[in-house]
């Protein structure tokens, strides 16, 4: 699928909630990357980062045909490629979780099929996570990161150099 000079545009926090369409989401999704592309001169591949929580599992659902959509598989279980019959517009979708650590905190898988367990302690998801070949990124947020949750992350932070594969 990527080849050199490929462009990409990547929305790294995706939710596809209950109750909103595939299609819909793609075709919006479609329509941003290509507005984002107005600079390049070319549009890009879209990727699409889930972090979908516990209990879901929309990504099954992205297997055939969906509005003006054909998926296919990619050679990797936890990736779909999307791509538009009219105009070629292609969007892969890259599966991934979203877990609330003990502390409160959210920290996203992504890249994975795995299952992590809410409630889990953070420095036991920070090495669960990695492990299982996936990225940990603890995203970014206001109320997500001040008070209690915040100083855990100054203390994380703090600790000394990254950990690896934690974003």
């Amino acid at each position: 699928m990527a080849h050199s000079g490929d462009k990409y545009c990547v929305d790294g926090h995706v939710h596809l909630q209950d109750g909103f369409g595939i299609a819909a989401v793609l075709s919006a999704a479609a329509g941003h990357f290509a507005a984002a592309s107005t600079t390049t001169g070319a549009t890009p591949t879209g990727v699409l980062l889930l972090s979908e929580i516990a209990g879901t599992d929309r990504f099954a659902e992205l297997l055939g045909t969906t509005g003006d959509w054909q998926f296919s598989e990619t050679g990797e279980p936890q990736s779909r490629l999307a791509q538009r019959g009219q105009d070629g517009a292609r969007i892969a979708f890259v599966s991934g979780r979203q877990v609330i650590s003990a502390e409160g905190l959210e920290v996203q898988a992504l890249g994975t099929r795995a299952q992590f367990a809410d409630g889990t302690p953070l420095d036991q998801l920070l090495e669960e996570i990695p492990a299982s070949g996936a990225l940990a990124v603890l995203p970014w947020g206001v109320g997500k990161w001040s008070g209690r949750r915040g100083a855990r992350i100054a203390a994380l932070v703090a600790e000394g150099p990254p950990r690896p594969g934690l974003f």
